[in-house]
């Protein structure tokens, strides 16, 4: 039943007054009314295609109006009808409440009450004998009599003072009797009523005080400054206000500080001195409701008059602004309300008070645009009468000011403010700016718009514009105070409201788009538009004015964009042709300017990754922040740029426009946005000047000031970093204000802390280079760009003396502890707990290097020469001193040290409050004389006279770069054997079971893959299928995910597969689609080779938001794994991330919450270029496809591959009692050293006392002893191997081949040499018919052979990227993996070789990644089958070949288009094909069980295994289609012909394979499946139903799926669910023995 948007849609509508209940079978809705209960809804499962069962309680004439609601409902069957229901309701128990008659027409609907009725004794309906003129009962009548239509006659109430007019109906013979049990009503009458029109002596309603507002806002003869309101204060009593000083919006929406008062609380209204309106005594002098006078007979039209005739323009402007006074009164005569920017404002020409301009951002974002019209479609089909009121798509606007031009020379003014106003329009809201729109509210329920999010910028601009305006003497009428932007779309008119008999639009018709994103519009321009025009042929305003923030309208900077063209064509990113097309646009100007501008960005996003920053003439650009007095200035005129080379130096500031006017600085309010004008244009000049570094030098204290220079950056690819000052306390703001040269009042510089916008992009300048200033007679050199981006790299120091190891204090917790404790001492320090000086290497290793902590401050100690406080240290975490503590600041001459002494001295003064401190572990180490230049790793000073000191804080670099280059005196033997034994820590190997620590949770939609929205998709559905979209709605349907319909993915797909498998994690996908769609997200996620360990979907029926129910399945999360304590959430939607923090907040666990905002997810990197890097290389759309789907090992990945290879060379050499370089005994090879992200294949050396399986046998013990348990041994004849997997913390496990060769060197194991020996030579050394051996030494020696051929022409990575974008064209089209008997990933390498030896003769420029890849499937497209046959051997059975050579054929045609290289293009061409193909069926085997080594050893099993049996079932005839794109480790796959006698064929050779397995078929660690279909082979499977269904799902050429009649009853059901949760139609045909199902394709 969907009922649940009406129930919510009631609820919001009648809070507290809605209850409901929902039962088997039915839901019961209740509503009541101030305690009565009124009415009772019954709404059974085939609601709204019947009606409900309605029954009316405690309520007047409730037969009657019972009638009244089923006859609704019935009207109403298959459309929503709760709301209409109590809707009715409600007015006829209000009208009852106010001795107010139901209208005529419709009692006259109604029947009479049903026998028996309780209504038949309580009142009486009307005669419709009466009603036709045929009554022949008179006054003896029993039913009512009564007119439609009643003239109106003066009735004087003598009972009165008061004489006034009333609506009465004349006398007639017959009269209105009650029934004999109806008790008449006590009225007063007048001696002119007789008793039959006694009803028609009621009053009106009187009109209500909002009818009074909406008048005078909107009639232009009530000037609202005439009127007065009189309002009742809650604690003084009745006061009065002008009309004007109220905020008349939804008080809901207004701030603390705006007068704005409940309209139930407003007494009366006064005009003048005069009171028109009076609730307290029932007074309507305004609309006369109770009799009295108009308010027209107050106003003075004479000076109405006068104010119209001041207002005529010119005499040759007197026709046409009468012809727009006729319209505007035509629109009055309407009484339609108009918005307070509307074109159609009655009188905006004839009065002065009202506005007949404005000034507006046009929105033509087609993403808004379709979502409007998504939502004005919804609202007319609950209202189709609404569709008159609805604001055309083409007009939509979002309104920024209103103005009053009364004459040309106005109109003229207004635009030269605009044009002056472009470098603003530029610097405030610049090209990058878009403008969210989310959520739909109303105004007084008679106008529906869509809410904008705010932004500050568009406020600043705006108050900007109106100060513009208003200077120039303009009027701006009906602008409020505060601006809140919004984009109308529908308007209820009064005709329209009496039309509908409604006087507003019900919530419920756009309640599900409340809160629901409508989309984002890139602010372009802005548009001056006159309110009293007509329409323009676009469907828009007629325009007298545009802007636009093009950056054209820059000086200069077109120039830039050319310098910049020219920079790109000599670095080889731009062809010469390509650059002449752009710098063509560039000189068009206009729509060309813009295009060029956003190709130029695209190409510098995408080229910044790959050391575009660093070429040489790149400025670097530095944005500055801090409030006046923090010292920006300083530090940028004291820092090594400034005062090495200053002529390359360019600090643009607001303050230098301001120095340079005459007669010195001179600050002026008013000039800040010509200053800021003049800031950006120095900004621009200094790109053309070829400056190295670029300098933003003002406060910047909100996001938008700085904005447009961000954008440029971008442009241009230049780095961009933000240095901020940050000013948090009392204290610090007190220290600055006293030191700002300008003299800015403390008053201004709080306000501006107050209004302090957060960057999370900021870097925080370390407080000791700002407090205090550094004295100027001996400066402290530091390098500004080294705060930026700090270079901790110890790579350069030989040998390394670790100086300290302690606890260093982030600098926002430095900041922090200054802002608690204000330094008393010159010297700042304040930024490390010491732990161990002059550590050992047992301090080193147990100290925890990169262990993130939290220290907590317990006391604070001042003797006057040394300010201290003291810190309580987390667990674990041991300290050499006494008392660990925080040196804050010292004397003249006091070193930090004394700390010591002074707490050793003098006990710490306790301190209660809370103030914790992040830090990292790590240790400070020095060199011996090198690295002259070098910085120190916090980026403050540079000393040239002693050794470099380096910040480390990676474990990794601990183990790789410090532990290694210990001076050998300081390291003992002891020291050694405790560094060996840390080398599983080291690597960061875990082993053993390990209980769940960490989560990952990803959101799918818009996180991981972008998946086509409701109005493009639709479009795209057409165009690709010719049909129109079959569903109403979109996300719910599987068809919106599936083919033809492409999902692209995200950089948090790469994300994801770098974070599967974990040690001790836990991956889950978590979306807000409903679980009916879980197959077509499965179907996705696994074309991606991503599987994680569950999906979790929202339920499919729901009250709760999807940001709730994330919320709950967070903390369920946590419940279930109590020893978290890392939690990952990657999400994209504002609300959910909110809600992951709330939960974060109210966590009492010790967890680590890491919330990350998948819309800002950077682009992946290729990793951190060299500094020394002259030569960017050619952009590869290869290499960017590959990284989009994280197919390229992260260098986290990398690291940790290469020290498992350590670790197994070292167990390999203590299990062999080999004592040199373990490293001397691995010979790596395969896909890891291609910078491919695949096993690590090795072969160990093994001494000749030791056989092959005598080695691989200690091997295995040697793992298993020290932990690791996936260790599988393969005693092959041909080359034995051994199969692990290490797991690791940090990334995803990783498998080692290992293979071993025995080798006749007894002097290499006795004494070995100090470098490893070439390949070839070892190979000469293997005894003549060891061909385990030999064959195991098979994989350096192609490494090499490879490593020669490509050497001076391709880097092994570039060759690499090549390799693996065929591994997965071959995967994709099911024809890549081992277990079937495929193609293999050396046949490929060996191929590419080849290919490359014998092009060597083509240009280097050309051995690019894109054009190697195009010219290489060519060449294999062409090979011939015998070539094909010689290639695969043995190894690949001769049946793939055509299907290996299709695939290439294919794949040639795609790198032939005139797009190549694109990633569109290898999109399309990696697709993955028909699985199963047409007619056949699919074979699993399926892996379950708790015991991962267990299923790893299984999966590794059936892996060795089933080549051989694929073999034989191709011997035997069977066409073998393996299902190789699916890297799923629990599962195998592959199809074959869907025939009885293959099915015969199947069991007899598969057979052999499934009594291998018996072991594991009972295993509750680790079973197995067989399935064949649907049919099961063996006795313990069972038939995977659903993902046959799905299969059929996914097909696109057949159209209907016969099952077998032979299923059983679940069997039915569970294909049954399946088909529907995929919306196919499913139906069961036949009878007896032939009943089967059928399944279609809608």
């Amino acid at each position: 039943m969907e009922f649940t948007e009406e129930i919510e849609a009631l609820q919001f509508t009648f809070p507290g007054d809605i209850t409901w209940d929902q039962t088997e079978g039915e839901v019961l809705v209740r509503f009541t009314s101030d305690g009565h209960k009124l009415l009772t809804l019954h709404l059974t499962r085939s609601y709204p295609s019947a009606p409900p069962n309605i029954i009316v309680h405690e309520c007047p004439d409730a037969a009657g109006i019972q009638r009244r609601l089923e006859r609704y409902a019935e009207e109403q069957v298959g459309s929503p009808m709760l709301y209409g229901i109590v809707g009715i309701l409600k007015e006829h128990v209000t009208a009852c409440g106010t001795d107010e008659e139901l209208p005529a027409e419709e009692l006259a609907r109604d029947k009479g009450p049903s026998r028996g009725s309780s209504a038949n004794k309580d009142r009486s309906t009307i005669c419709k004998y009466y009603l036709q003129g045929k009554c022949k009962f008179g006054d003896k009548c029993l039913q009512q009599h009564a007119s439609k239509h009643k003239p109106q006659i003066t009735v004087v109430d003598e009972g009165s003072d008061k004489k006034g007019t009333a609506r009465k109906e004349p006398k007639s013979n017959d009269s209105l009797h009650p029934t004999a049990d109806e008790k008449p009503k006590k009225q007063k009458k007048s001696p002119n009523v007789s008793s039959e029109d006694e009803d028609s002596t009621k009053k009106t309603p009187m009109r209500q005080a909002v009818d009074v507002i909406s008048r005078i806002l909107w009639d232009p003869d009530l000037p609202a400054k005439d009127f007065a309101v009189g309002y009742l204060d809650r604690f003084l009593g009745i006061l009065e206000k002008p009309f004007s000083d109220f905020s008349w919006e939804d008080i809901a929406s207004v701030g603390n500080n705006v007068l704005a008062v409940p309209q139930h609380r407003i007494q009366y209204f006064k005009y003048k001195n005069t009171i028109v309106w009076d609730k307290r005594c029932q007074l309507d002098d305004f609309f006369g409701s109770r009799g009295g006078k108009l308010i027209s007979d107050f106003v003075d039209k004479t000076a109405v008059n006068a104010k119209q005739v001041e207002q005529v323009e010119p005499q040759e402007s007197k026709a046409v602004a009468s012809s727009q006074k006729e319209e505007g009164q035509a629109f009055l005569d309407e009484e339609e309300e108009p918005e307070e920017d509307d074109v159609s404002s009655a009188g905006a020409v004839d009065n002065k008070d009202r506005p007949n301009h404005f000034v507006c951002l046009h929105i033509t974002s087609m993403e808004v645009k379709g979502m409007v019209e998504e939502i004005q479609t919804s609202i007319c089909g609950h209202t189709p009468q609404l569709a008159e009121g609805c604001l055309p798509i083409d007009a939509l606007h979002v309104t920024l000011c209103m103005l009053r031009l009364n004459s040309e020379q106005d109109r003229a003014t207004a635009q030269a403010v605009l044009s002056d106003a472009r470098t603003q329009f530029i610097h405030i809201l610049p090209p990058c700016l878009q403008l969210t729109f989310r959520g739909v509210d109303n105004f007084r329920g008679r106008l529906v718009y869509v809410r904008v999010e705010p932004e500050p910028a568009l406020e600043r601009f705006v108050s900007y514009l109106l100060e513009q305006f208003q200077q120039a003497g303009l009027g701006t009428p009906g602008n409020h105070d505060q601006f809140t932007p919004h984009m109308t779309i529908l308007k209820l008119t009064r005709p329209m409201a009496r039309k509908l008999h409604t006087h507003a639009i019900s919530p419920a018709s756009y309640l599900a788009y409340r809160e629901s994103p409508v989309g984002q519009h890139t602010v372009d321009n802005l548009q001056l538009c006159s309110m009293t025009a007509g329409k323009q042929g676009d469907g828009f305003y007629l325009r007298l004015e545009t802007i636009s923030n093009s950056l054209c309208g820059l000086p200069l900077f077109s120039t830039v964009l050319i310098n910049h063209l020219n920079m790109l064509a000599l670095q080889g990113i731009v062809t010469g042709a390509e650059r002449d097309k752009l710098t063509h646009k560039v000189l068009q100007g206009g729509v060309h300017f813009e295009v060029a501008v956003e190709d130029i960005r695209q190409l510098c996003c995408q080229e910044s990754a790959r050391g575009l920053c660093t070429v040489p003439g790149q400025p670097i650009v530095v944005i500055m922040r801090g409030v006046p007095g923090s010292g920006k200035s300083h530090l940028v005129n004291s820092c090594k740029e400034m005062l090495t080379d200053p002529s390359s130096v360019a600090v643009c500031s607001a303050d230098q426009y301001f120095s340079e006017a005459p007669g010195g600085y001179k600050f002026a309010t008013h000039l800040l946005p010509k200053a800021h004008a003049h800031c950006l244009g120095r900004f621009v000049h200094a790109l053309t000047e070829g400056k190295r570094l670029l300098v933003v030098d003002n406060t910047n204290s909100k996001l938008w000031e700085y904005r447009v220079y961000v954008f440029i950056c971008e442009v241009l690819g230049l780095k961009c970093h933000v240095l901020e000052i940050p000013c948090e306390h009392p204290s610090i703001t007190n220290m600055f204000c006293s030191r700002n040269v300008h003299g800015v009042d403390s008053a201004i510089v709080n306000r501006l802390v107050q209004r302090w916008e957060k960057d999370s992009n900021a870097t925080y300048v370390p407080p000791s280079l700002i407090l205090p200033r550094p004295s100027p007679a001996q400066p402290e050199l530091f390098s500004l760009l080294s705060l930026c981006d700090p270079d901790s790299s110890v790579g350069t120091l030989d040998p390394v003396v670790p100086i300290y190891t302690g606890i260093f204090l982030s600098v926002e917790a430095q900041w922090s502890l200054l802002s608690s404790f204000p330094p008393t001492h010159p010297h700042i320090y304040a930024d490390h707990v010491t732990l161990h000086f002059e550590p050992s290497v047992k301090d080193l290793l147990e100290c925890g290097v990169g262990r993130q902590v939290m220290v907590k401050v317990t006391g604070k100690v001042d003797n006057g020469k040394v300010q201290a406080v003291t810190v309580e240290l987390p667990r674990g975490v041991s300290c050499g001193n006494r008392f660990p503590h925080i040196t804050i600041s010292t004397n003249e001459g006091v070193l930090p040290k004394e700390a010591n002494t002074v707490l050793e001295a003098q006990p710490a003064q306790p301190f209660s409050a809370c103030v914790p401190l992040g830090g990292v572990v790590g240790v400070m180490v020095s060199g011996e004389g090198g690295g002259e230049g070098s910085v120190d790793p916090m980026g403050r000073f540079e000393n040239k006279t002693t050794p470099p000191s380096f910040l480390v804080t990676s474990e990794a670099d601990l183990h790789q770069f410090v532990l290694p280059r210990l001076k050998q005196k300081e390291v003992s033997q002891e020291d050694m054997e405790a560094i060996l034994a840390a080398r599983v820590s080291a690597c960061e190997i875990c082993t053993g079971t390990l209980p769940i620590t960490q989560l990952f949770v990803f959101d799918f939609d818009g996180t991981l893959f972008n998946t086509p929205n409701p109005l493009e998709g639709r479009v795209m559905y057409e165009q690709l299928t010719g049909k129109p979209w079959p569903h109403r709605g979109w996300l719910g349907w599987p068809d919106s995910l599936l083919p033809p319909l492409k999902s692209t993915p995200l950089p948090a797909v790469a994300e994801f597969r770098r974070h599967l498998n974990i040690a001790g994690s836990f991956t889950i996908l978590m979306t807000g689609r409903a679980q009916r769609i879980a197959r077509a997200v499965k179907l996705i996620l696994d074309n991606a080779h991503l599987v994680p360990q569950r999906y979790v979907f929202k339920p499919n029926i729901s009250l709760k938001s999807t940001s709730a129910y994330k919320s709950r399945v967070i903390q369920e999360l946590l419940e279930e794994f109590p020893q978290v304590t890392v939690v990952k959430i990657w999400d994209d939607d504002e609300d959910n991330l909110s809600a992951f923090h709330q939960v974060a907040k109210s966590c009492s666990r010790d967890i680590q919450f890491d919330i990350i905002d998948a819309t800002r997810t950077p682009a992946l990197q290729e990793g951190r270029s060299s500094s020394k890097a002259t030569r960017v290389p050619t952009p590869s759309a290869l290499k960017k496809y590959l990284m989009s789907y994280g197919y390229i090992p992260s260098p986290v990945h990398s690291v940790a591959a290469t020290s498992g290879v350590r670790f197994l060379a070292e167990r390999h050499a203590s299990a062999i009692g080999f004592h040199g370089d373990p490293l001397l005994l691995a010979y790596e090879f395969g896909s890891h050293l291609l910078g491919r992200d695949g096993d690590v294949d090795m072969c160990l050396l093994v001494p000749p006392s030791f056989t092959v399986d005598a080695a691989m046998e200690r091997m295995e013990a040697s793992l298993r002893s020290c932990g690791v348990t996936h260790v599988h041994a393969g005693h092959s004849s041909r080359c034995p191997r051994l199969k692990t997997m290490l797991c690791f913390p940090t990334t995803s496990s990783i498998n080692y081949d290992i293979v071993f060769a025995v080798v006749a060197m007894d002097t290499f194991f006795s004494a070995p040499p100090p470098t490893q020996l070439p390949v070839s030579e070892v190979l000469g050394y293997i005894k003549a018919g060891d061909s385990a051996s030999k064959a195991a030494l098979n994989g350096p020696v192609f490494l090499q052979h490879v490593d020669t051929i490509i050497s001076g022409v391709l880097t092994r990575q570039q060759f690499g990227l090549v390799v693996e974008a065929v591994v997965q064209l071959l995967s994709a089209n099911g024809q890549k993996g081992n277990s079937y008997h495929c193609i293999r990933t050396f046949h490929v390498v060996q191929l590419l070789a080849d290919f490359v030896k014998a092009q060597k003769a083509m240009p280097t420029a050309d051995f690019t990644p894109d054009h190697l890849f195009k010219e290489f499937v060519t060449h294999v497209a062409l090979l011939a089958p015998d070539k094909w046959a010689k290639l695969f051997g043995e190894f690949v059975p001769q049946e793939f070949i055509p299907r290996v050579t299709k695939i290439f054929s294919k794949a040639s045609q795609h790198v032939s288009v005139e797009d190549y290289p694109s990633i569109t293009v290898f999109e399309d061409m990696m697709s993955h094909a028909q699985f199963p193909p047409e007619g056949y069926t699919t074979v699993d085997l399926i892996l379950s069980g708790t015991d991962d080594s267990q299923l790893w050893k299984l999966h590794t099993l059936i892996e060795s295994r089933l080549p051989t049996y694929i073999r034989q079932l191709l011997r035997c005839g069977l066409d073998v289609t393996p299902d190789g794109h699916v890297r799923n480790e629990r599962k195998f796959s592959f199809a074959v012909p869907n025939s009885k006698q293959t099915k015969d064929t199947l069991q007899q050779v598969l057979r052999p394979l499934w009594n291998e397995l018996a072991d594991y078929r009972k295993n509750k660690s680790a079973s197995v499946e067989l399935t064949f279909g649907m049919a099961v082979q063996g006795a313990e499977g069972k038939g995977d139903l659903e993902e046959q269904v799905a299969q059929f799902a996914r097909t696109t050429t057949s159209t209907e799926l016969h099952l077998p009649p032979s299923l059983s009853s679940y069997e039915r059901l569970k294909v049954h669910e399946a088909a529907e949760q995929l919306g196919l139609v499913h139906c069961t045909v036949g009878n007896g023995k032939s009943k089967h199902i059928v399944i279609k394709k809608r």
